[in-house]
C-alpha cells in the first residue's frame, strides 16, 4: 500500500511541473515522451533502494500522507504476525495478555477497498474493450494505403481508430473522407491507441488519485493536437478542417479507449493549430522535472533510524568480548589445527580491534557486514567480494581491519586442503559503549511455529517455539549448569545483532511445557512480551520425555 501511495504523490508532483512549464508549448511529440517518462517515473522511483541519512523535508500534507502509510505498513506486518502466530512488538501490550485477534486491522479495511477499486476498474476497461471489439465487427471493409482497415458501418457515431482499425460511418466517409482518414491514420501511426491502453492499465493501480484522469485528459489532448498537426502538413486547408472539426463536435458517442475523430477540446485544438511554434529553446524547460525527481527520491528513501532504544534489560552488562586466552592470537604460537578453532581467533581478532567510526556513530549505522575475502597462500588477500554493498563508512573500517589483519591469521581461515581461495567472514561495525545499538529493532520473545524439518525421509512434522534471549541474560539448563549470553555468543551467529535466537522443538517422544514466571502456556495463547524483558531462561527435566521452559521476567 506505501509503494501505492509514493507513486500517486510522484505523478501527482511531476504532473505538476509538466503543466506548469510545458503544457502550452507547441512541440507535441516530445511532450508525449515527458507525458510517458512522468507516468514510468512514477512507478519506478519509489522501488529505488536509495537510500539517504539526511532527507529531504516534505511539504506538511506529503509528509502526513507519506507516515499514514508507514504507519499502515507497520500494522499490516504486526496484524499478519499476530494471525501466524507471532508476537506483537507494541510495547504497550507487554505482561501476560493473551493473542487474540478477530477483527479486520484498519490497514485491512483500506487495503480491501484499494483491491475493490483496482478490480472494479479493471473491469470496466475490459470492457471498454469489448465495447470497441463489437463496434469494429461488421461493416463494409477495405484497405488504405498504409494497410489499415477501414470499416464502414450505417449509424450516427464519431468516427474513431484503434490499433490498425479506422471505423467511420457513411455519411462522413461520403461528405469527409479525406480529412478525417488522415487524421486518424495519424493516430494510428503515432501508436496513440497503446498509449491510451497503458493509461488505462495505470488508472486501474492509481484509481484514487486525480492526477491520474488529469494526465489521461492531457495524454488525449497531445493526441489530437499531434493528429491536427500532421492533417495539415499533408495539405489540407486548415480553415477547412477546423469547421469539420465544429461541425462534428456534437453527435455520436464517442469510445474511451479509442481515438476519436471529434474529441471535446475543440477550443484547445483551435488554438493550438493557429498558435505561432514554440522555439525550440523552450524543450530546455523539461529540465524542470530533474529536480522534482531528485526530490521525491530523497524525499521517499529509506531513512536509518537514529533512536537508540531505551530501558536496557540488565544493568551493568558490558557491550564488548568477554576475553578467551584461548582465542587470542599471538604471532609467536602455531596456528591450531581445528578450522572452527581458526575461525573462531579471526572472528575475535575482528571484534577486539574494531573501531566504531565517528560519522557511523553520528548517523546511528552499523550491523553485519558479510564477505568473502580471496586469500592468498601467503595470507594476503587480492579482492573482497560483499554479499551486500555495505554503507562506505562501513565499508571503510571492513577494508582497514583486512589490512591490518596478520598474514597468519587471514591464512588460518583457508580450508585444510587448499591452499588459496575464498574465506567467510562476518564483520561486527556497531558501538561498543551501548548496551543496545540504535540500528537494531526491539524483537519479540516467543514466536509459534508449525514447519516440516528439511532433508528428513520420512520428513517429521515438527512444531516449535523460537525463544529470543537478549545480551545478559541467563540461561540454567537440566542439568545445573547456566551461563550470561554475551558477545562472543553472539558474534558466531548473529555478529552486531543483541539477540539470540533458540529453537525449542515439539515432536511425540519430547514435549516442552513453555512457563512465562511459572504460568503454563500453548501455541493457542502466546503471551505479549518483548525479549529486553527477560531476565532468564531456566529449562528443568520432568521426564525423560518432557521438559519445562521456564521465562523468567520478575
Amino acid at each position: 500500500m506505501i509503494y501505492i501511495l509514493k507513486s500517486a504523490i510522484i505523478l501527482a508532483l511531476l504532473y505538476s511541473c509538466y503543466i506548469v512549464f510545458l503544457s502550452h508549448d507547441t512541440f507535441h511529440r516530445f511532450k508525449r515522451f515527458i507525458l510517458h517518462a512522468i507516468l514510468l517515473l512514477a512507478f519506478l522511483l519509489p522501488a529505488c533502494r536509495f537510500t539517504t541519512h539526511n532527507p529531504l523535508a516534505l511539504s506538511p500534507t506529503v509528509q502526513q500522507i507519506y507516515l499514514l502509510s508507514e504507519k499502515m505498513e507497520e500494522k499490516q506486518t504486526q496484524y499478519a504476525e499476530q494471525k501466524e502466530g507471532a508476537i506483537p512488538s507494541d510495547a504497550s501490550l507487554m505482561g501476560s495478555q493473551l493473542v487474540e485477534q478477530k477483527t479486520l486491522s484498519p490497514s485491512d479495511v483500506l487495503w480491501w477497498i484499494y483491491i475493490g477499486g483496482f478490480v472494479f476498474f479493471l473491469l470496466y476497461h475490459l470492457k471498454n474493450l469489448a465495447s470497441v471489439s463489437r463496434q469494429i465487427r461488421g461493416g463494409l471493409r477495405l484497405k488504405d494505403r498504409q494497410g489499415n482497415t477501414l470499416v464502414v458501418k450505417a449509424g450516427d457515431f464519431a468516427p474513431f481508430s484503434f490499433l490498425r482499425w479506422i471505423v467511420i460511418n457513411l455519411s462522413d466517409y461520403e461528405k469527409n473522407k479525406e480529412s478525417i482518414l488522415l487524421h486518424e491514420q495519424a493516430h494510428i501511426h503515432f501508436g496513440h491507441s497503446y498509449d491510451i491502453m497503458l493509461l488505462q492499465l495505470a488508472k486501474s493501480f492509481q484509481w484514487f488519485n486525480p492526477f491520474i484522469y488529469l494526465m489521461e485528459r492531457e495524454m488525449k489532448a497531445v493526441h489530437e493536437y499531434e493528429a491536427d498537426e500532421e492533417v495539415i502538413h499533408q495539405g489540407i486547408d486548415a480553415q477547412t478542417y477546423q469547421l469539420l472539426i465544429v461541425s462534428k463536435a456534437v453527435g455520436g458517442r464517442l469510445q474511451t479507449l479509442a481515438n476519436n475523430f471529434n474529441h471535446s477540446l475543440i477550443k484547445s485544438r483551435i488554438m493550438m493549430m493557429n498558435k505561432k511554434p514554440t522555439p525550440k529553446a523552450a524543450i530546455l524547460k523539461s529540465f524542470c522535472l530533474l529536480p522534482v525527481a531528485a526530490f521525491s527520491l530523497m524525499a521517499f528513501a529509506p531513512v536509518e533510524s537514529t533512536d537508540t532504544p531505551t530501558d536496557p534489560p540488565t544493568a551493568g552488562y558490558k557491550y564488548s568480548f568477554a576475553k578467551v586466552d584461548s582465542l587470542e592470537f599471538d604471532e609467536s604460537k602455531p596456528m591450531p589445527v581445528s578450522a572452527d578453532h581458526r575461525y573462531m581467533m579471526a572472528q575475535y581478532w575482528l571484534e577486539k580491534n574494531m573501531q566504531y567510526p565517528e560519522e557511523a556513530k553520528r548517523r546511528g549505522i552499523g550491523g553485519n557486514i558479510k564477505l568473502h575475502p580471496y586469500v592468498k597462500a601467503d595470507g594476503s588477500f587480492t579482492s573482497v567480494k560483499f554479499e551486500e554493498e555495505p554503507d562506505p563508512v562501513l565499508k571503510a573500517e571492513v577494508m582497514r581491519l583486512l589490512r591490518l589483519m596478520p598474514k597468519k591469521l587471514m591464512k588460518g581461515l583457508l580450508p585444510l586442503t587448499t591452499k588459496e581461495g575464498p574465506a567467510y567472514l562476518c564483520v561486527a561495525i556497531y558501538d561498543k559503549n551501548l548496551q543496545h545499538q540504535p540500528f537494531n529493532e526491539r524483537k519479540s520473545l516467543v514466536v509459534y511455529n508449525d514447519a516440516v524439518w528439511p532433508n528428513k525421509n520420512p520428513k517429521v512434522h515438527r512444531r516449535y517455539y523460537t525463544i529470543t534471549l537478549p545480551l545478559g541474560v541467563k540461561v540454567s539448563d537440566s542439568d545445573g549448569g547456566s551461563y550470561i549470553t554475551n558477545r562472543r555468543d553472539l558474534l558466531l551467529g548473529e555478529a552486531a545483532s543483541d539477540y539470540k535466537r533458540v529453537a525449542i522443538h515439539v515432536r511425540k517422544d519430547r514435549q516442552p511445557i513453555m512457563q512465562l514466571n511459572g504460568k503454563t502456556f500453548t501455541k493457542d495463547n502466546v503471551p505479549y512480551l518483548l525479549a529486553d524483558d527477560l531476565k532468564e531462561m531456566k529449562t528443568t527435566r520432568v521426564s525423560d520425555s518432557e521438559f519445562i521452559v521456564n521465562l523468567i521476567t520478575e
